[in-house]
């Protein structure tokens, strides 16, 4: 003759549905530290490999920031300049088309 489930236990025979369901918990907790875990250790060493890679970068003087700076400002205007004569001359030439 079968035994009639213990509604106390849930089918769970001597272990509480407490135990059972704390051994669960801890199961996931730990699963979940280790994925935080190894986060923080592919962060880690990622920063380590990027710090190495800055060492190796040849970084520009003062004076050579200032020159290419000087260039740019350059480069900059003229091309505006160069800009505002076209769009002048645009203009010039829609309004002689229209009037």
């Amino acid at each position: 003759m079968a035994r009639a489930p213990d509604s106390k236990s849930g089918c769970c025979r001597f272990k509480s549905c407490l135990t059972r369901h704390l051994n669960a918990l801890g199961d996931l907790m730990g699963e979940w530290i280790q994925k935080v875990q190894d986060g923080v250790r592919q962060g880690t060493d990622f920063f380590k490999e990027a710090w190495q890679e800055l060492k190796k970068v040849h970084w520009p003087s003062r004076k050579e920031t200032y020159a290419a700076t000087l260039v740019v400002i350059v480069v900059v205007v003229l091309i505006s300049i160069f800009l505002a004569v076209v769009d002048l001359g645009l203009t010039k030439a829609i309004q002689a088309i229209i009037d």
